[in-house]
């Protein structure tokens, strides 16, 4: 194991590409909370907020949050288009994923053939399972990145709080 991951890293340095390390930051002031080996051989990547610089809520997003829920009424998108293969690996993983979820994550993304999808979500829902994502996640692949585009699921039940949730090639939203 620690043989693949010397490897990978080797890999992305001579191609001049950084391997995320936890506390890595966005320009936005996500970091990446945890780095976790996958059941493929891959890795998930869980980005949030450092603590006392959360994202704040908007009036729209509290609005959201006090409606009724789960309906992930899904909107495509033209921009930030996640790579099939990249989606159908984060699908196979939220299903599957059993190792340890950061505290408060905001997104969880999958890289594959240097390739990035990532399921995000727009208000701080707490811990949260991977295979709560799964269901928003499929239907917006279904109508959105089988079509060539990024898609954004609203009216999302995560843990019993509503949100949006975004499938894209971009670690923090849509």
């Amino acid at each position: 194991m620690l043989s693949k991951i010397f490897t990978t890293a080797a890999l992305f340095a001579a191609l001049g590409m950084a391997v995320p390390a936890p506390g890595d930051k966005l320009s936005n002031g996500m970091i990446l909370l945890a780095r976790e080996a996958d059941s493929s051989g891959g890795h998930l990547e869980f980005w949030g907020y450092a603590e006392g610089h959360e994202k704040r809520t908007t009036e729209a997003e509290a609005s959201l949050e006090r409606r009724a829920c789960g309906g992930n009424i899904v909107s495509c998108y033209t921009s930030n288009v996640p790579d099939g293969n990249a989606v159908q690996n984060l699908l196979y993983e939220l299903q599957n994923f059993q190792g340890t979820v950061p505290q408060a994550p905001r997104s969880v993304c999958r890289e594959t053939n240097g390739k990035l999808a990532c399921a995000s979500w727009s208000t701080d829902v707490g811990s949260i399972r991977p295979t709560w994502l799964y269901s928003a996640a499929a239907k917006t692949r279904d109508q959105c990145v089988t079509k060539g585009q990024s898609g954004r699921a609203r009216e999302v039940n995560l843990g019993g709080k509503c949100t949006s949730q975004c499938l894209s090639n971009r670690r923090d939203g849509c």
